[in-house]
């Protein structure tokens, strides 16, 4: 989570400033997809939290 959560606000910082074209899409491809796997995880592990972890992959 941190290597992920470094890499995407180094991308972030770096080609946002410039306005690379795709870098907004690649972010949000990136987050949905990190939000998405860790709420079917814990629904997968039967966790006390799914239910709460569901609301942000559905926002």
């Amino acid at each position: 989570m941190i290597a992920a959560g470094t890499m995407t606000t180094l991308v972030a910082w770096r080609f946002l400033a410039v306005r690379a074209p795709g870098t907004l899409v690649a972010l949000t491809v990136a987050g949905a997809s990190g939000v998405a796997l860790m709420s079917a995880t814990n629904f997968l592990l039967h966790s006390d939290f799914r239910w709460l972890l569901l609301a942000p992959a559905l926002l």
